[in-house]
């Protein structure tokens, strides 16, 4: 006797919020930047000039220009005490060529409660590393400079540790861009775990790869928290970078669809697309408050995998994967979109919100089995008997507010073959377990 499980279709009516979180447009055409020059220069801070503006001459103990002036100059900048500093688009270098401002430097110590402000949209590329350290503070903008941009390279060691942000000292993201770059023939990165606005990964070349770990690279795990996430992210035509979650928490709070989804890995195909995700134990959360798509690389699979927030979470291709758990919170929706989700007999499905399918099914293998009246496994049945049958599977729980229902197909084999569709209904609201039983008769003729 064997049973085949039929998916039954439960349609939900979804309210599509549309939302645009943030259009980027500070991307501009860059010329080439030097990694590691040769000239390095240490610029220290003492405000004597105005002291607050970082392209101040006098505000720096040399008295003669300012970190980031000259173009492939390896500077080091160290500020060092309970100074504001605000760098803004007097920021620039003839590197870069834009109408926004940017400045280049190797290193930026911040100690003893020191702040550096970055606004105006500035943008500020810092080749090996950037730590704050002793109370100090980075803000990227406040509500009199808006938003800036800061860059951070692939140092000199492998895995690099280009942002670090240590105990007692703060990041502020507002409203800007932190991207973390590496060159795929050097170094792999370790992306800082804290707070970002809008935060991307990506290489300076079109060879090889460069993998960008979640917070450290030695088992220790922690929480990148950012409205966006965009991996990979194209200067020209596309480069390559490989997102490791290393054990660590990836919260993604914005929102966004098709090309404007919070979490996005990008490339060009004439690049060859290696862009990946290697989940290594991680946890995904989806916690956009606004319509969110997810998920746009077929075959992609993630580890932990949580949706949450108000906002409906399409799936936004096939074979969407977790290898751990699929979890939906309680008032959230997953909308299936037509795709298919994928989850192995050994991943949990909980499901305490809502799952519309829209034509898509949840791929979750589960072994329904024969039971006696009272909820025995049996192998077989004699005629006349009653047939009992139990399924239990929670991707089948699709509303966690409701009982639910599926529908089963029993055949009988022998020398007399006879098909019946059994109705099974859950046990209680969001059990996960399906009972039904059918009356079995043999008879001479197939019935």
């Amino acid at each position: 006797m064997r049973i085949f499980i039929k998916k039954t279709a439960i349609v939900f009516v979804a309210c599509f919020v549309f939302f645009a979180l943030f259009v980027f447009t500070g991307k501009k055409a860059e010329a080439a930047c030097a990694l590691y020059p040769a000239v390095s220069t240490t610029y220290t801070w003492d405000g004597g000039g105005d002291g607050m503006t970082w392209s101040d001459p006098l505000n720096w103990t040399a008295n003669s220009g300012y970190p980031g002036d000259t173009a492939n100059n390896r500077d080091s900048v160290i500020i060092n005490g309970a100074y504001t500093v605000r760098a803004t688009t007097t920021l620039t270098t003839k590197c870069y060529t834009g109408a926004d401002s940017k400045g280049e430097v190797s290193t930026v110590a911040l100690d003893g409660g020191a702040t550096l402000i970055l606004g105006e949209l500035v943008y500020l590329q810092v080749e090996t590393a950037i730590n704050v350290q002793g109370n100090s503070t980075l803000k990227l903008g406040d509500s009199s400079w808006g938003s800036g941009f800061l860059t951070v390279g692939n140092g000199q060691s492998d895995p690099a540790y280009p942002f670090t942000i240590a105990p007692g000292s703060t990041f502020d993201p507002a409203t800007g861009t932190v991207k973390y770059f590496a060159s795929p023939a050097s170094n792999n990165l370790v992306i800082a775990t804290t707070t970002y606005y809008f935060l991307s990964a990506s290489t300076t070349s079109d060879t090889g790869s460069t993998i960008f770990y979640i917070g450290q690279n030695n088992g220790m795990s922690g929480t990148v928290t950012t409205t966006q996430m965009l991996i990979g992210w194209p200067i020209t035509t596309g480069y390559r970078g490989i997102l490791n979650g290393n054990g660590g928490t990836i919260n993604i709070t914005g929102s966004g669809q098709g090309a404007n989804m919070p979490f996005k890995f990008k490339c060009a195909a004439s690049h060859g697309c290696i862009n990946a995700w290697v989940p290594n134990g991680s946890r995904l959360i989806l916690s956009g408050s606004a319509a969110t798509d997810f998920g746009e690389l077929a075959n992609v699979e993630y580890g932990r995998l949580e949706i949450s927030g108000a906002g409906i979470k399409y799936l936004a291709a096939n074979n969407t994967a977790a290898t751990s758990s699929w979890t939906i919170a309680s008032g959230s929706t997953l909308n299936l979109g037509g795709f298919v989700a994928r989850a192995s007999s050994t991943v949990a499905w909980t499901n305490n919100g809502t799952v519309v399918t829209g034509g898509g099914f949840i791929f979750h293998p589960s072994s329904p089995e024969f039971t006696d009246s009272g909820g025995a496994t049996v192998a077989s049945y004699s005629s006349p008997s009653t047939i009992y049958a139990k399924l239990t599977d929670t991707s089948y729980n699709y509303d966690a507010t409701v009982a639910e229902t599926v529908d089963i197909w029993i055949t009988a084999t022998s020398t007399i073959s006879d098909s019946e569709t059994l109705t099974l209904n859950e046990t209680g609201v969001a059990t996960g377990i399906f009972t039904g039983s059918i009356a079995f008769v043999s008879s001479a003729s197939d019935v």
